[in-house]
């Protein structure tokens, strides 16, 4: 999938950052900026926030497009 939003940080362990409804990754910074030496952090943004690619209609409400972007 083309046109994710995201931000990485740090070194392994992994943690993955998924935003509240209608958010970008950036809601997580201050947890990101304390925690930095000890994991590595990627901080996504929902679809259609941030430069995340808007992929659904106004009548599609299915949760496949959010998903796309965690896998």
């Amino acid at each position: 999938m083309h046109g994710i939003d995201y931000v990485e940080v740090g070194s392994s362990p992994t943690v993955l950052f998924v935003p509240g409804s209608y958010r970008t990754h950036a809601a997580w910074r201050p947890i990101q900026k304390v925690r930095v030496r000890r994991y590595r952090m990627v901080g996504i943004s929902h679809c259609g926030y941030g430069t995340t690619l808007a992929t659904r209609t106004r009548d599609d409400f299915d949760m496949r497009h959010e998903t796309r972007i965690v896998e």
